[in-house]
């Protein structure tokens, strides 16, 4: 075989003008198209805790893809919608029950997926903070007549000691403070979230009537009310006040003090259940 045969087949390589040249100045631009990413300036693009291992398993989509699916159905989902789906309207919070009473005061941080300092963590790129996107409870008027809505919110800082989030109106530029509830971040679930702030209205209205029950027992009257007769008592004080050597454990007076607070709980105790069996017919 002649050796010129067996020499593969050369091509010539195209001519490509530098970017700096003339040529290349005068042809148009093509505009870059970004798919997963929609990073802005300044504004961090978390991805969403997933339970996918970083090396793919064959059959399974890759991390990458899922991250992206859970990003488009976060994005999906209306906070508020949700909120009504639980029973939560904040379109009229006036009505809420125990509206009076701290909300915070009754969330349960077992929902979070990250810590107050994870979530800012999470937001340093290359060394720079930068600010958290997501969706802010505000809230407008006055104390008679409010509104509420949610709206695009970004947050750069976190308060420990407030336990607050700082944080900035997107359309107003406006800064604001947030506790953990008038917050969703986009890296969280908004079907996890509401049904925190759901979890969180339904402890605050249980609270709310065991005040007021407790309030209707402590103020009912305790005249005519029976009382431990005198057995009871010389059982009680036998017990709790007299020593094995039949000396007493205490002087009289305190003596007399803790038989009296005895007797008040249990005209409570006899309140109580009158209170109860009155309920129970309505």
């Amino acid at each position: 075989k002649s050796p010129t045969k067996d020499k593969p087949e050369e091509f010539p390589m195209p001519e490509v003008a530098p970017p700096d040249s003339p040529e290349e100045q005068k042809r148009p631009q093509r505009k870059r198209i970004f798919y997963y990413s929609k990073q802005r300036e300044g504004v961090a693009d978390i991805d969403p805790k997933v339970q996918v291992p970083y090396v793919t398993i064959p059959g399974n989509p890759p991390r990458k893809v899922a991250i992206d699916r859970l990003k488009k159905q976060y994005a999906s989902l209306n906070i508020q919608e949700l909120l009504e789906e639980e029973g939560v309207n904040y379109r009229e919070p006036e009505t809420a029950v125990g509206c009076w009473l701290p909300l915070e005061a009754y969330d349960d941080s077992n929902y979070d997926c990250r810590l107050p300092s994870e979530w800012i963590e999470s937001g340093k790129i290359s060394g720079v903070q930068n600010a958290l996107p997501g969706f802010g409870l505000r809230i407008e008027g006055t104390k008679d007549s409010k509104s509420c809505e949610w709206q695009r919110v970004l947050v750069y800082a976190y308060n420990s000691e407030l336990d607050i989030y700082e944080c900035e109106w997107e359309d107003t530029k406006e800064k604001c403070r947030l506790p953990r509830l008038s917050l969703l971040f986009d890296a969280e679930d908004p079907k996890v979230f509401s049904k925190r702030l759901a979890a969180a209205h339904r402890m605050r209205a249980y609270a709310d009537s065991m005040i007021k029950y407790n309030y209707f027992i402590d103020n009912m009257p305790t005249v005519d009310l029976p009382e431990p007769d005198s057995e009871q008592q010389g059982r009680i004080l036998s017990m709790g006040l007299i020593m094995k050597d039949g000396r007493p454990a205490l002087p009289v007076e305190i003596s007399n003090v803790i038989m009296g607070e005895i007797k008040l709980e249990y005209a409570r105790t006899m309140n109580q259940i009158i209170f109860d069996k009155l309920v129970s017919f309505f």
